[in-house]
Parts: structure tokens; C-alpha cells; sequence
């Protein structure tokens, strides 16, 4: 599964899927496959997201036998790949490592040379989607669901509205 991420980390129930297609594989019977820059997580952190994805990796309980800085040059460049959910839970306990089908070279530094065993990427958990700016997986609610869909219908209904006045105005004066 996938919970769903929302600038930068959203995909499966409630998110995008920029750059995935499906092919039938895993252990979770549907696995998704990734292409070069619809990676999660891929991109510049600056700022604030930066100083708060430094403390956490600061912050592990397990030490990692490299820096976050090398750690964050390879996630700029493939996204936020992963062995284990180990990998992923340091920035979000909601994070959990899902099996992807890799379609684009890694860079070969990852975990130290152990690239060969990433297995996916982290995304959050079902019933949860990514807050890119906040750097957590926040609970998919029905609240979200029902606000987004009300927004989407209000959007459709002016784009509707503006069009009829268009033509009619193209009536009228032609």
C-alpha cells in the first residue's frame, strides 16, 4: 500500500503518482515502478526543511555509517530510497519502506556502496499522506477528502460559468 503524499511524498491512497506505472511483482502483490525524477523526496531541501531533516538524522537512535550530507545528495538526485522501513522511520514513525521497481540507475553511494539492496522507497502509510513542508506523514482524514472535492466541484462550476459568459459574449457582439 501507500499512504499518499502531498508535496513530495505522495503516492498510493490519496496522492499522486507522477511517474509510476504498475507492473505485477512483490510481495504485496501490486508493485509500482519508478522512473528517474518521480522519485519521493527528490530535490532540494533549503531552509527550514533542511535545519529540520538535519536534526532528526542528528537525532537516530541507530547511528548511520555516513553523513547526512552524503545521505542528502544521493535523496536530491534518486528521492528517499530505502533497504528497510529502518531507513525511513529516523524522519517520520508513519514512514515505511515500500517495494518499488527501480526503472533508472541509483547513485552508487547509497548506504555506503550497498545501493544494490535498495528495495523501494519511503512513502507514508496507509491512511496517512506526506506533508512536504512540514517533513511528517499527517493522518488522511475524511475532512481532507470531502474540503478537497468541494474545492475541485467550486473550480469545475467557475471554469463552466466563465466559459458560457465567454460565448455568450461571442454571440452577441459578433
Amino acid at each position: 500500500g501507500g499512504g499518499g503524499r502531498s508535496g513530495g511524498f505522495s503516492r498510493g491512497g490519496g496522492g499522486r503518482s507522477r511517474g509510476s506505472s504498475y507492473s505485477s511483482s512483490g510481495s504485496r502483490g501490486i508493485k509500482k515502478s519508478l522512473i528517474k525524477g518521480a522519485a519521493v523526496g527528490a530535490g532540494a531541501y533549503a531552509g527550514y526543511k533542511l535545519t529540520k531533516a538535519t536534526a532528526k538524522f542528528a537525532a537516530k537512535v541507530i547511528k548511520a555509517p555516513y553523513s547526512f550530507e552524503q545521505w542528502n545528495s544521493w535523496r536530491e538526485v534518486d528521492g528517499f530510497m530505502c533497504r528497510t522501513d529502518s531507513d525511513c522511520t529516523w524522519l517520520d514513525n508513519d514512514l515505511e519502506c515500500q517495494d518499488r521497481t527501480i526503472q533508472f540507475s541509483l547513485q552508487q553511494g547509497w548506504y555506503n556502496g550497498d545501493y544494490a539492496s535498495i528495495r523501494g522507497e519511503c512513502d507514508c502509510r496507509d491512511g496517512y499522506w506526506w506533508d512536504g513542508d512540514e517533513l511528517v506523514c499527517r493522518v488522511l482524514s475524511g475532512v481532507d477528502v470531502t474540503l478537497a472535492v468541494i474545492l475541485g466541484l467550486s473550480c469545475s462550476t467557475l471554469f463552466c460559468c466563465c466559459c458560457v459568459i465567454f460565448v455568450k459574449k461571442c454571440i452577441c457582439d459578433g
